[in-house]
């Protein structure tokens, strides 16, 4: 597991224990069953950017408090450089850069996302409250929400309700890039 996964495990377990929450009411509030909860606390599970999204809704913070430890200060705007975001490292799945992880109370959270080739394994999917908008910046993605197979390629995009399961890989010859906003 990665150091970064260890410190966001931290910080979720910090703010239940603060919250007085046990693990059995969090892993009921995330729809989630105990033992995947405890797995993700302990630190032993990757967490997909869906389950911070609904932790930081659980605890009224914002997800980038989970990401970097650090609550967001700016109001009037928020620069982050190319390649310069805080990044969610995923093992073999995709990597999430935050694009505005300093500005205080946003009403969307806008990732840029590598997704790795995968035409050949299962699509992972999960779903939770909210919508989303991808916007393909290079390559091409086999997309399924809710059992619909959809292919984009560069310039393509797509909003959709988050509540209904849905996943994403890389199809062709190379990674994927895509602008992710989570609403």
């Amino acid at each position: 597991m990665t150091k970064q996964n260890k410190e966001i495990a931290q910080r979720i377990q910090m703010l239940r224990e603060d919250s007085k929450y046990s693990t059995e009411e969090i892993a009921k509030l995330l729809e989630i069953e105990i033992d995947k909860y405890t797995e993700y606390e302990s630190g032993e599970m990757d967490f997909p950017i869906s389950l911070l999204e609904n932790i930081s809704r659980v605890f009224k913070i914002e997800m980038s408090v989970l990401i970097t430890g650090d609550e967001p200060k700016l109001s009037l705007y928020s620069i982050t450089r190319n390649g310069e975001g805080p990044i969610v490292k995923r093992n073999s799945e995709y990597n999430y850069e935050a694009l505005a992880a300093n500005f205080a109370k946003k009403k969307i959270e806008p990732f840029e996302v590598t997704i790795p080739l995968g035409a050949e394994v299962p699509i992972a999917s999960n779903g939770h409250k909210g919508h989303e908008f991808e916007y393909v910046l290079e390559g091409t993605i086999k997309v399924i929400i809710n059992n619909t197979l959809i292919i984009l390629n560069q310039g393509d995009c797509i909003y959709f309700d988050s509540q209904y399961k849905h996943g994403m890989i890389a199809v062709g010859d190379k990674p994927a890039k895509v602008l992710a906003i989570v609403i």
